[in-house]
C-alpha cells in the first residue's frame, strides 16, 4: 500500500470516527438546558420576537442586546450569537459546541503534524494533545451553550486555520468583542504584523480598531455596569489571590507544560508565530488577575498557551530521533490528562446535566417519587419552561425559597427532603404551567 494510500484512509477513518462521536454525543445523549439563567431568557426573547416579529423581528432583537452591550458587559458578539444556537433544540445546540471544541483542538494540533512522522513517534503532537486535554476549565462550554469563553476560542481557531491577515484581522476583532479578556488580540496582531510583514498601513488601520474598542471597554468600566463592577485592578491582594486560584486549578495543564518543555528542550524552535501565540495567552490571563481565574474564565488563555507549545514544533521531525525513554513522560501527562477530560466531563457536564433531566421527570412523573434528588441552582422560571417543553399537562411542583441564604433559587420537589434547619418553610411557591404564586406555610 503507497503512503498516499494510507494518509487517505487515514483521512477516511478519521473524519467517520469524528462523525461517529458527533452523532452519539448529539443524539444518545437525553440533554437538557443547562440551568445558567441565560438559556431558558434567551429562548424566550426569541420566541416573543419571532411571534412579534418573525425571522426579522429575531435579527433585530439579536442586534439590539449586542448594541446595548457595549455600554455594559462589553460582549456584544456573545449576546448575538445566543440568538442562533438557541433556535435548535438542546441536543442540536450541543452538537454545534462540540464542533466547536473540535475545531479548536484540530487548529492547535494541525501545528504540529509533519510528514513522515506518525503520530506515535511525533513527541510534539502527544504534547500539545496532553496540553489541549489538561485544559478541563474549556469544556464548561459544552454544558453551558451560551457560555462565552468557547465561542472566543472557535472563533480563534478560525484564526489559526487560515494565512490571509485580512480575514485573520476580522476574526480577531471579533474575538475581542466575545468577551473583555480578549481586548489586545487585534492590538498585538497588528504590531506583529508590523514588524514581521512591513505591512505599515495595515498594521496602523488594525490598531487604530483595536484603540477604539479598548477605548470603548475603558468608557464601559466606566459607566459603572457589570465591568466594573467586578474589576478591581489596583488591588496586589485580587491578584495573589487569582494567581493562586489559577495555578491551582490549572496545576495539571502547567505540570504538563513544564514536562514538555524539559523532554523537548533540545528540540524546540522559536518561531514568530510561537511569539504571537505567547503573547496572546499572557495578554489574556493578565487580563484576568483584576477579575477572576476561577471556573470557565481561564479556559481560553491556556487554549493560547498550548497554540503556543504548538508553534515550537521544528520544520522537520526525523523518525525515531526521540527514544521511548524520553516519550514516557510524554504518554503519562497524555494519559493523566485524558483521565482527567473523563472526570470532568463525568462530573461537571454530564452530571449536571442528569440533575436536571431527573428532576424534570421526577415532576412529570417518569422518575420514582422515592429517588433521591440533588438542589441544582435553577429558578422557577427555568424550571417551569424546562417541564412545559417536556411535557405541557405536567402537574403543579411546590417549592422552596430560602431567603436566610439569600439564594432565591435554590428549589425542592414535594416529596423531597428539605435541608435541616430549614423544615420550618419560611417561604413557599407554587409553580404551575408557567405561573408563579406565593403561599403560606
Amino acid at each position: 500500500m503507497t503512503e498516499v494510500r494510507k494518509r487517505q484512509l487515514a483521512w477516511v477513518a478519521g473524519i467517520s470516527a469524528v462523525i461517529a462521536l458527533l452523532a452519539v454525543w448529539t443524539f444518545a445523549i437525553d440533554w437538557e438546558w443547562s440551568y445558567i439563567g441565560d438559556d431558558v431568557r434567551i429562548i424566550q426573547t426569541i420566541r416573543r420576537a419571532s411571534t412579534e416579529g418573525g425571522p426579522f423581528g429575531v435579527i433585530a432583537t439579536a442586534f439590539t442586546y449586542a448594541k446595548g452591550d457595549l455600554g455594559d458587559f462589553f460582549r456584544p458578539v456573545s449576546s448575538f450569537y445566543p440568538f442562533f444556537i438557541y433556535q435548535f433544540s438542546p441536543e442540536i445546540a450541543r452538537g454545534i459546541r462540540l464542533i466547536f471544541l473540535l475545531v479548536a483542538f484540530a487548529s492547535v494540533l494541525r501545528l504540529t503534524l509533519r510528514r513522515g512522522v506518525t503520530a506515535l513517534r511525533n513527541p510534539f503532537l502527544i504534547w500539545v494533545t496532553a496540553l489541549l486535554l489538561a485544559n478541563t476549565s474549556l469544556y464548561h462550554g459544552l454544558w453551558a451553550p451560551s457560555v462565552q469563553e468557547l465561542t472566543g476560542v472557535f472563533l480563534l481557531s478560525l484564526f489559526l486555520l487560515i494565512n490571509n491577515v485580512y480575514l485573520r484581522a476580522a476574526l480577531l476583532v471579533l474575538v475581542a468583542l466575545t468577551k473583555e479578556p480578549f481586548i489586545w488580540l487585534p492590538l498585538i496582531y497588528a504590531f506583529y504584523v508590523y514588524f514581521t510583514d512591513k505591512r505599515t498601513k495595515f498594521a496602523i488601520g488594525l490598531g487604530a480598531v483595536g484603540t477604539a474598542l479598548v477605548a470603548l471597554l475603558l468608557r464601559a468600566y466606566n459607566s459603572g455596569g457589570y465591568v466594573s463592577g467586578r474589576l478591581d485592578a489596583f488591588n496586589p491582594w485580587r491578584w495573589h489571590e487569582n494567581l493562586t486560584q489559577l495555578f491551582g486549578a490549572s496545576a495539571l495543564f502547567f505540570l504538563v507544560l513544564i514536562v514538555g518543555l524539559l523532554v523537548l528542550k533540545n528540540e524546540l524552535t522559536f518561531s514568530r508565530q510561537a511569539t504571537l501565540m505567547g503573547a496572546f495567552s499572557l495578554s489574556y490571563l493578565l487580563s484576568l488577575m483584576p477579575f477572576s481565574t476561577v471556573g470557565y474564565f481561564s479556559g481560553p488563555g491556556l487554549f493560547m498557551g498550548a497554540a503556543f507549545a504548538a508553534c515550537l514544533t521544528p520544520k522537520a521531525l526525523k523518525p525515531g530521533k526521540t527514544s521511548w525513554a524520553q516519550m514516557s513522560p510524554l504518554l503519562i501527562a497524555l494519559l493523566l490528562s485524558a483521565l482527567a477530560t473523563v472526570e470532568f466531563l463525568r462530573a461537571e457536564v454530564f452530571g449536571r446535566n442528569t440533575m436536571v433531566v431527573e428532576l424534570r421527570d421526577w415532576v412529570i412523573g417518569e422518575l420514582p417519587s422515592g429517588k433521591s434528588l440533588g438542589l441544582i441552582n435553577l429558578s422557577i422560571n427555568e424550571l417551569g419552561f424546562i417541564i412545559s417543553e417536556k411535557d405541557p399537562t405536567a402537574e403543579p411542583l411546590l417549592v422552596a425559597w430560602f431567603p436566610e441564604t439569600q439564594v432565591d433559587y435554590i428549589f425542592v420537589g414535594l416529596d423531597a427532603s428539605f435541608p435541616p434547619g430549614l423544615t420550618d418553610c419560611p417561604a413557599t411557591y407554587v409553580w404551575t404551567k408557567g405561573f408563579l404564586a406565593p403561599l403560606k406555610c
